[in-house]
């Protein structure tokens, strides 16, 4: 299905583009395709911090050979603001394509067919996503849910200095968490999130081994990178 679509477009249409050439306005859509492959081919989360400093938004990036329009989820300036949506770019985890070419693929009808598709899918996850929150909300109660820390620099005791022991995961990796399992990601697609979230603390790694200690593939990958993260700590201070 994806080849006879994108076979069917005009040899004279760019494919591809840039950020470069995104920023050349504030204005216009951001279409992206999904350039996992293999086993790891699933869907790419990624947190885009909100303009006003206060906490992320997310994007979804569906496994699908039509182009998705990341200004239907977020602001252009917001996305293109955002180090994490710039990073998935640069490790070539997404291929940013031209309006003109998604205009054209989006314009065929086996491509109409995967858009219903892909929004019925979207729709459905990001209603699971948003009961698991709120069931998370009335556990803790909404203040600890906003007031999540990111920086670890801001757990401090009595004698002015970090304490390691009491240091929270990052409100990035929980939202991470809590969406790939109200969405019931397999395991690929959960390894593809989190390099896309690389380099993760180690109380994130610690706090997704945690989460995921029933998902054997997974495990592995967190283990080896925390590992990594010891490791490199350890060099730091020598």
């Amino acid at each position: 299905m994806a080849k006879s679509a994108a076979v069917a477009v005009r040899s004279t249409i760019s494919k591809y583009t840039s950020i470069g050439e995104l920023e050349k306005t504030d204005k216009g859509p951001i279409f992206v395709l999904n350039n996992l492959k293999g086993e790891y081919k699933g869907m790419i989360v990624v947190p885009v911090a909100r303009r006003n400093g206060n906490g992320h938004d997310v994007i979804r990036i569906p496994p699908t050979f039509i182009p998705v329009d990341l200004t239907q989820q977020v602001g252009k300036v917001q996305l293109l603001e955002s180090t994490e949506f710039r990073q998935t770019v640069s490790k070539g985890l997404i291929r940013l394509v031209t309006r003109e070419y998604a205009e054209q693929i989006l314009a065929q009808e086996d491509a109409q067919v995967e858009a219903q598709n892909v929004a019925d899918n979207m729709s459905r996850a990001k209603t699971m996503v948003e009961s698991s929150l709120l069931n998370d909300g009335k556990k803790r109660g909404v203040a600890a849910m906003v007031n999540d820390l990111d920086d670890p620099d801001a757990v401090i005791d009595s004698n002015g200095k970090i304490d390691k022991e009491k240091v929270p995961p990052s409100s990035k990796i929980k939202l991470f968490v809590d969406k790939a399992l109200a969405q019931h990601n397999n395991q690929p697609e959960i390894i593809a999130g989190l390099k896309n979230l690389a380099p993760l603390k180690r109380v994130d790694i610690r706090h997704a081994l945690k989460s995921f200690n029933t998902f054997p593939r997974v495990k592995t990958y967190l283990d080896a990178e925390l590992a990594k993260a010891i490791k490199k700590a350890k060099a730091a201070k020598a």
